[in-house]
């Protein structure tokens, strides 16, 4: 990623539709991503919007787009 602010599209991938997404922790993915440089900071000068969509599926997983 070169050019910032960036936004950020999560489609939470989930079996048990009782799950509350509120429990899906976005930080782990976002520091994971610093750690191996594809990603300078997350802080609001580089993130200015982050999204979330919870999608019904067979297994759990995130899906993550970067714009």
């Amino acid at each position: 990623i070169t050019n910032y602010p960036i936004k950020i599209y999560c489609e939470w991938h989930i079996k048990n539709s009782n799950s509350d997404l509120d429990n899906k922790s976005l930080k782990s993915v976002l520091d994971a991503m610093q750690e191996v440089g594809i990603l300078e900071n997350d802080n609001c000068k580089h993130i200015n919007e982050i999204n979330h969509k919870v999608i019904k599926d067979k297994k759990d997983y995130l899906e993550l787009e970067v714009e």
